[in-house]
């Protein structure tokens, strides 16, 4: 099993990915602040609020969605800067980690990014700014739902201030969520093209390891999986596993121009399909979104 041959400290964090999971957590948490709290602002001045005149029998939707339109367009190179510097980052990291892996398999020096990576992180930059932009409309929806009720029922300064300190609550939630998934999905689509790329066909789970671990990784910990057949990895919102590569005794995996051809098709067909997929993950409990609010 390849998780033995690891030190109590890698087993906890195979992966290598604590230091860019908190680095996107903490670029997530800043970014939904300061939307969360523009938002909010522009709203007020929009009705020439100030949340200090909630005696309006109701308020027009519209309005709101259009000032909070102008807002998401305003955000708009801040939110992709963001979204492509953690995947890109992330996949990198995948990669590397990949390339150990297989230099403990006997490659020496593992190549370095080809266009095959480059096509891979061209679908998961677009799977993070599609994740990170449909975070912000849900911000937008809830501000616009919890203004407009607290309106239409007559509450009070304070009462919709704490409506809305629950919609806040939201993007905290939804930065540690993002940020913990969607750092190891990339990470480990690039642990897994490199793979493809030195044809590698078998692959081992390999789970991160410490009181926390759930049932479900500690139970996928040390089988082996075709590459082509790989359950999702990560498993869940907190999943530490990664993959390391399955070698026959006296092959050594190699990078040849068919192999990158096969790693290309491999990877679109097996991958590309959910990279783009609505992710679940993001809902849960208490969950402020229309999508939840209406289920």
């Amino acid at each position: 099993m390849a998780s033995r041959n690891l030190s109590p400290e890698i087993r906890k964090d195979p992966a290598r990915a604590r230091r860019f999971i908190e680095k996107y957590e903490k670029d997530l948490r800043g970014l939904f602040k300061r939307y969360f709290d523009d938002a909010v602002k522009e709203v007020s001045d929009a009705y020439d609020l100030g949340l200090a005149n909630l005696s309006i029998p109701g308020v027009p939707p519209e309005i709101m969605r259009t000032v909070l339109k102008d807002l998401f367009i305003r955000y708009g190179t801040e939110i992709l800067d963001i979204a492509k510097q953690n995947s890109d980052a992330a996949y990198h990291q995948g990669v590397r980690v990949g390339s150990i892996n297989l230099e403990k398999a006997g490659v020496k020096n593992p190549a370095t990014l080809i266009p095959a990576d480059w096509r891979a992180l061209d679908w998961i930059e677009r799977r993070n700014l599609t994740v990170l932009e449909g975070v912000t409309q849900d911000i937008n929806d809830a501000i616009i739902r919890e203004v407009s009720q607290g309106l239409i029922q007559g509450e009070s300064i304070d009462q919709v201030a704490e409506r809305l300190g629950k919609v806040k609550g939201l993007t905290e939630d939804r930065a540690y969520r993002i940020a913990r998934y969607e750092t190891m999905f990339s990470l480990n689509q690039g642990t897994i093209n490199r793979y493809y790329q030195y044809g590698v066909e078998k692959v081992e789970w390999v789970a991160g390891y410490d009181d926390h671990t759930c049932e479900e990784c500690l139970a996928l910990d040390g089988q082996v999986f075709d590459i082509d057949n790989i359950p999702d990895c990560p498993l869940h919102v907190n999943c530490r596993c990664t993959l390391a590569p399955v070698v026959r005794k006296g092959y050594t995996p190699e990078f040849t121009m068919k192999a990158v051809r096969n790693a290309g098709k491999a990877f679109e067909d097996s991958f590309y399909g959910r990279i783009l997929a609505p992710p679940s993950y993001l809902h849960g409990s208490g969950c402020l979104c229309v999508t939840c609010q209406e289920g």
